[in-house]
C-alpha cells in the first residue's frame, strides 16, 4: 500500500475486472511462465541490448574512420574509443579492411545470443548489419552475417 502525497490516507487502486470465461484451464498451446523465469528472460535481453548498442557505437565509429582513411579501424585505439568492459560479453574489433570491418560481442554467458557488427563500403556507400546467432551461444556470427 502507498499512501496518498501529503495525507497518512492510504491510497486505493480499483482495477475493474471482467470476468470472460468459466474455464480453469489453460489452452494446450499456453505455457505458463514464472515470474522468476519472466525476470530472467528480461535480464538477458537487457544485457543483449546493452551488446548491441555498443557494437553500433563501434559500427558509427568504423563509419566516420573510412570516410578519413582508406581502410577501417583494426583496433580501439585508431577509433579513439576507450576499452568496452562488459561483464557479460567480450566485445572486440576483429578486422578491419578496406572493404569490411567486423567486431564481436561474444557471449560469457549460457544464456544469452551473441553479436557480430559489420561495415562493408562499396562506390562510397557504407552499410552496417548487426547480426545475432539464433539462440543462446558463446559463439558470434560469421563476419559474413547479413540480416
Amino acid at each position: 500500500m502507498t499512501t496518498e502525497p501529503g495525507t497518512d490516507k492510504e491510497a486505493v487502486f480499483e482495477l475493474p475486472l471482467t470476468k470472460v470465461s468459466d474455464k480453469t484451464e489453460l489452452p494446450k498451446n499456453i505455457k505458463p511462465i514464472s515470474i522468476s523465469d519472466s525476470l530472467k528472460i528480461q535480464a538477458a535481453k537487457a544485457r543483449e541490448a546493452a551488446a548491441q548498442s555498443e557494437l553500433g557505437a563501434i559500427n558509427r565509429a568504423q563509419q566516420a574512420y573510412r570516410l578519413e582513411n582508406p581502410t577501417f579501424a583494426i583496433s580501439n585505439q585508431e577509433l579513439q574509443l576507450g576499452r568496452f568492459n562488459d561483464e557479460s560479453f567480450d566485445i572486440e574489433i576483429v578486422s578491419g579492411d578496406a572493404n569490411r570491418a567486423y567486431a564481436t560481442a561474444t557471449s560469457k554467458r549460457s544464456d544469452t545470443r551473441s553479436f557480430s557488427g559489420v561495415v562493408t563500403v562499396k562506390d562510397g556507400i557504407t552499410n552496417t548489419y548487426i547480426c545475432a546467432t539464433e539462440s543462446a551461444s558463446q559463439t558470434p556470427p560469421p563476419i559474413n552475417c547479413e540480416p
